[in-house]
């Protein structure tokens, strides 16, 4: 599948690695000092990278490309979401890409994948996916805590987002879900019949799943801290919206307190001002090579 955007020789180049192996193009794309970061590792330089990518498809294979959305602000940074069906495996799964690049050649890519449909379409368990899953990157977390600065400003969606973008204010309202946990907002900015689709979620949920989910993972996470990295909007495609961001929090196990970081993407589609779908993707295998000691959050 060929993409209609300005910049679709890069987008192109990216999905081609998944669906035809075609290591040469993406690499020539690519910056000397380009660096990949995969599964919380970050690779740099050809060596590194095309290792990291021959073990992927050497475990999953070539990829069907069953859906793809891609935005772009026009202004050097994109975001893919990726449906792949791999050779491999029995069902599709989740990829979501942040790339900067300035039309030409890539500078960074960040990339996600739903571990969860990975193992459930490899028919496969995070031990054994973890056997050939990248590990992490070294992990520095700052312990911040809200009550010792109750005056700090937050970043918000409308503080990194492109001049002229719409729905701010619905944007604004889903980050207070998590950073606030104003919990009444899912009622009021998700569609009725909205489509939820959780970490490892094939066929998308309910608005109720979603408040589940939410208040499982703040009643387990204890001075939690939200923060956005990068929020994308493209002018051409203005009912969507692609959101990197992290959740910080402390974690009980017996006695022993850990501070974690969970790496989150969120692609939103929006109609009327309203949330109509929404895809959460989590890599939790890396997550647990981070944090071994502790159990799965997802």
């Amino acid at each position: 599948m060929t993409l209609t955007k300005d910049n679709s020789a890069i987008f192109d180049a990216l999905l081609a690695l998944f669906t035809k192996g075609d290591m040469l193009t993406v690499r020539s794309k690519l910056l000397h000092s380009a660096s990949w970061q995969q599964a919380l590792f970050t690779a740099y330089g050809e060596s590194q990278q095309s290792r990291l990518w021959i073990n992927w498809l050497n475990r999953c294979g070539l990829s069907d490309l069953v859906e793809v959305r891609v935005l772009n602000n026009g202004s050097g940074n994109s975001a893919i979401l990726a449906e792949l069906k791999p050779q491999k495996g029995q069902t599709p799964i989740r990829v979501m890409l942040f790339v900067e690049h300035n039309s030409l050649n890539i500078k960074q890519v960040d990339l996600t994948i739903d571990t969860m449909t990975l193992k459930e379409s490899l028919d496969t368990n995070s031990d054994e996916l973890s056997t050939w899953w990248p590990s992490p990157d070294p992990l520095l977390i700052s312990d911040y805590d809200q009550q010792i600065h109750p005056q700090t400003s937050h970043a918000k969606p409308s503080s990194i987002m492109s001049s002229g973008a719409k729905n701010v204010q619905t944007l604004e309202s889903w980050w207070e879900i998590w950073q606030l946990m104003q919990l009444s907002h899912i009622q009021s900015i998700y569609q009725k019949n909205a489509k939820i689709y959780l970490p490892g979620e094939q066929q998308g949920t309910s608005t109720f799943a979603l408040f589940e989910h939410v208040t499982q993972l703040m009643n387990r996470l204890h001075r939690h801290y939200c923060q956005l990295e990068q929020v994308i909007t493209d002018p051409e495609e203005p009912g969507c919206v692609a959101v990197k961001w992290y959740v910080e929090g402390d974690i009980k196990s017996g006695r022993n307190v850990s501070r974690v970081r969970l790496n989150l993407m969120s692609f939103l589609e929006l109609s009327d001002d309203k949330i109509a779908k929404e895809y959460l993707l989590f890599d939790d295998v890396a997550y647990q090579k981070q944090f071994p000691d502790l159990a799965a959050v997802f």
